[in-house]
């Protein structure tokens, strides 16, 4: 596909349509809530885009090399050590490997992209972590 053609289909990927972004809250209020400033945030960023130098296959690649797709979450280490008291290192396994490829979409780092369950809201180091000195 041509770099025009990529920058098609990026460019109706960032829309002024924000309901692609509902699954990213917790509760569907807070969604809600965050409609319109997240349809005025999405229109000075495509805005941005039209007006940078560079193609947008190329900022988004930029992005891409940036920001992690898979970030390391303390629900999922708690899931993993739980497996390990049975005696079952599956999931620790699956962690090490979305680990070597952070930044990629694949067949390893997918599985871990969703958000946190709702176990974990509660549990000691999954929800909210304290610090002492």
């Amino acid at each position: 596909a041509s770099t025009e053609d990529a920058n098609a289909k990026l460019e109706t990927r960032v829309t002024l349509d924000t309901s692609s972004l509902a699954g990213a809250f917790y509760k569907s209020s807070e969604y809600e809530n965050a409609i319109e400033s997240l349809s005025l945030w999405l229109s000075r960023y495509q805005s941005r885009l039209q007006a940078e130098k560079q193609s947008t296959v190329e900022i988004c690649n930029r992005m891409n090399e940036t920001n992690p797709y898979f970030i390391l979450r303390n629900y999922l280490i708690q899931e993993a050590l739980d497996d390990l008291k049975l005696g079952d290192r599956t999931r620790m396994n699956a962690l090490f490997k979305a680990l070597q490829t952070p930044y990629d979409e694949n067949e390893f780092t997918k599985p871990f992209f969703k958000l946190r369950p709702d176990w974990a809201k509660s549990r000691a180091g999954c929800s909210a972590l304290s610090c002492s000195s």
